[in-house]
């Protein structure tokens, strides 16, 4: 998934979970993307998928979770997740 696809469903998804503070939702969320980051499991149950989408997945999902971890929900006007290293994320 693009990075700007990305940062439209996580819109959405915040638009769902109005009712919680910035910093609570920061936290849910981050908590959520580390389960699915579970290296031992794989994100897609399709083997297909797995090939195809797996380290795209992983890469948006580890962006998503750095910002979150500084209080930064993904949806806001960003940069592209490529300005960060992977020792940030």
């Amino acid at each position: 998934m693009l990075w700007a696809n990305m940062l439209m469903a996580n819109v959405q998804v915040r638009s769902e979970y109005v009712f919680l503070r910035d910093k609570n939702y920061c936290q849910k969320r981050g908590s959520w993307l580390e389960k699915l980051l579970d290296p031992t499991k794989p994100i897609f149950a399709s083997e297909q998928y797995q090939y195809q989408y797996e380290a795209i997945a992983r890469r948006n999902m580890l962006a998503e979770l750095s910002l979150l971890r500084r209080g930064i929900i993904p949806g806001d006007v960003l940069p592209h997740p490529s300005i960060y290293t992977e020792e940030k994320w």
